[in-house]
């Protein structure tokens, strides 16, 4: 979850940042998927949605380094 005084920082000069956002609702039986590629001045150059039907399972690895 991100803290409601989350904001966005922008991508270091010449280069694009992706920001993804997944949404579980299992109770309705879908899922929200969305993807949204800005540059370094935070103008959209492309942005997707989509809303998936059925269950998800979420399993968590709280200890998991990438």
């Amino acid at each position: 979850m991100c803290p409601h005084n989350a904001h966005w920082l922008p991508p270091v000069h010449g280069q694009l940042k992706l920001n993804s956002k997944v949404a579980i609702r299992n109770e309705f039986g879908f899922v929200g998927v969305g993807d949204i590629l800005r540059d370094g001045s935070g103008i959209v150059l492309l942005s997707w949605a989509m809303k998936i039907r059925g269950l998800v399972l979420v399993v968590m690895f709280p200890d998991l380094k990438i």
